[in-house]
C-alpha cells in the first residue's frame, strides 16, 4: 500500500516548505509555480500574532462565536440529555405507575443507547 503525502498546507504550516512543494509537483505539474506563490502569500497574511481580546474585536468574529456557542448549547439541551431526564414524566403521562415508568424509562433507555 502506497503512503500517501502529507497535505502542502499543512507542510507550510509547520515550515516544511520544501516538501509541500515537492508534493504539490507530484500531483499537479501545470500552475505549480503560481500555486506555490498563492499558498506562501496565504501563509503570511494567516500569520498573526493578534491576542484573544483583539480578536474578538471584530464585530464578526465575536457574532460568530457567540452563535456557535448558543447552537452547541441547543444541541445539548434537547439531546439525549433531555429525553432521558423527561422520560419518567413522559411515560407516567401515558398512564403507568412511576415505579414502572422509572423502570421503563431506564431499560428502554438503555437498550435503545446499546443498539
Amino acid at each position: 500500500m502506497e503512503r500517501l503525502p502529507y497535505s502542502p498546507q499543512w507542510l507550510l504550516l509547520v515550515g516544511r516548505n520544501e516538501e509541500a512543494f515537492a508534493v504539490m509537483e507530484q500531483f499537479d505539474r501545470s500552475g505549480v509555480e503560481r500555486e506555490k506563490a498563492e499558498l506562501l502569500a496565504r501563509q503570511e497574511s494567516e500569520r498573526s500574532d493578534a491576542t484573544l481580546r483583539e480578536t474578538f474585536r471584530d464585530s464578526t468574529t465575536r457574532w460568530r462565536t457567540i452563535l456557535a456557542i448558543f447552537l452547541m448549547g441547543m444541541q445539548q439541551l434537547s439531546g439525549i440529555d433531555a429525553v432521558l431526564y423527561f422520560a419518567p414524566l413522559i411515560f407516567q403521562q401515558a398512564g403507568l405507575n412511576s415505579r414502572n415508568a422509572s423502570f421503563l424509562a431506564s431499560g428502554i433507555t438503555g437498550i435503545v443507547l446499546v443498539v
